[in-house]
């Protein structure tokens, strides 16, 4: 007997049962290409929602693809470690978003952290959002925990000299030698990550930082696009990382 089932082309792929799969397989180059959701709401004739949708489902499957080839990789001797100033809806709610980077510059993990509010305008951010409690060191931790199985037991870990990176990698890996390095002048250009002078000791990181500035719309200085809630920047975050590590520093060969 027969099961009376029939069988298509989507059968056991990871996008099954989508009706714009179309969609979902250009999300990490469209994001990665310094365009809004709405814009590519636009451009694929989809409605905001359904572009919503098609990013959480990217995310959760590229965020398990990502796991299993962080555990793929040689342990690294080299990586760099440091955070990006970022906010979500205003900019009287501030985020960081901590990093750790390969010395082959490829992105090992992402996470992000509410912050207080500082500068100025804290007393009217807290009057208006109430206080914000500081998450950073807990996400560091959990950042850490995330890629230590990737990284050698004598592994060099480069920052900048905040004291909390010292305390923290000193706990997670005590056989690591810990370089901490003077912050600099940030240059004009470069969004503020790209520093002046000569030969910069944490260069790798900052330039990525400053592609992440560059490629993703709501991370850039000066724009009216912003990230509405923290868990969707962490899902565009994600879909950047993995076009990061796979078409950005090891593009596809090209086809005869």
């Amino acid at each position: 007997m027969f099961c009376e089932h029939t069988f298509s082309g989507a059968t056991g792929h990871e996008y099954c049962r989508s009706r714009r799969r179309d969609l979902h397989a250009m999300l990490p180059f469209e994001v990665g290409s310094a365009k809004t959701l709405r814009r590519i709401a636009v451009q694929y004739r989809a409605a905001r929602s359904t572009v919503l949708r098609a990013v959480e489902r990217v995310a959760r499957h590229l965020d398990a693809q990502i796991g299993r080839q962080l555990l793929s990789y040689e342990p690294l001797s080299i990586v760099y470690f440091d955070e990006v100033e970022s906010f979500i809806h205003t900019r009287w709610k501030p985020v960081s978003i901590a990093m750790v980077v390969g010395g082959d510059r490829r992105i090992l993990g992402v996470r992000l952290a509410e912050t207080p509010a500082r500068g100025r305008h804290a007393a009217r951010a807290r009057e208006k959002y109430g206080w914000r409690k500081d998450r950073r060191p807990q996400v560091r931790r959990v950042l850490g925990d995330y890629v230590r199985p990737a990284l050698r037991i004598d592994v060099t870990i480069k920052t900048d000299e905040h004291p909390a990176y010292r305390r923290l990698w000193r706990q997670l890996m005590p056989s690591a030698d810990h370089q901490q390095f003077k912050g600099r002048r940030a240059r004009r250009q470069g969004y503020g990550e790209l520093k002046v002078g000569g030969f910069d000791p944490l260069f790798v990181i900052n330039h990525t930082a400053a592609m992440l500035r560059d490629n993703i719309k709501v991370l850039s200085r000066r724009t009216w696009c912003t990230a509405k809630c923290l868990r969707g920047l962490e899902r565009v975050l994600i879909i950047y990382q993995y076009y990061h590590n796979n078409y950005l520093l090891r593009p596809p060969p090209a086809s005869p």
